[in-house]
């Protein structure tokens, strides 16, 4: 069983358990914070593999700060989550949109170009969101 096999298996496990214990929590969010602590996925991790999911966790915390508009939290989290997995797009692709709403363009291009460069190597759909990103960027660069 591959690590991501195992990963998508302990994770709807866990998912699904925090679902029937308690329906009106972030079950998402509950399970990805307990995710790391499952001894049964732990123990089986490689340093490298137990780095991607701190990584997937930060970037879904990431998520979840930007999504309750706490902007510079959720840098913080996307910028974890790089730190633990570099080579993932969707962090810089989604900081890079934080960066953008802040007005902070020269840093929301940076990581846009980041994300589309892993993009063309991973190819996980979001080349052409960050693409679209970059122009608007752009734009909004060129009417200052």
């Amino acid at each position: 069983m591959s690590f991501f096999d195992m990963f998508k298996k302990v994770n709807t496990k866990t998912l699904a358990k925090k679902m029937r214990e308690n329906p009106n929590n972030d079950p998402m969010k509950d399970a990805l914070n307990n995710l790391i602590s499952e001894t049964d996925l732990s123990n089986t991790l490689s340093d490298q593999q137990s780095s991607m999911v701190k990584g997937e966790k930060y970037f879904m915390e990431g998520i979840s700060l930007a999504q309750e508009n706490k902007k510079e939290l959720a840098i913080e989290s996307f910028t974890k989550s790089i730190d633990c997995n570099d080579g993932a797009s969707g962090p810089y692709l989604n900081r890079g949109a934080v960066y953008h709403q802040l007005g902070k363009y020269e840093k929301a291009v940076k990581d846009y170009k980041k994300a589309i460069e892993l993009e063309t190597v991973e190819s996980t759909g979001s080349l052409d969101i960050a693409k679209r990103n970059l122009e608007l960027v752009y734009e909004l660069i060129e009417e200052q």
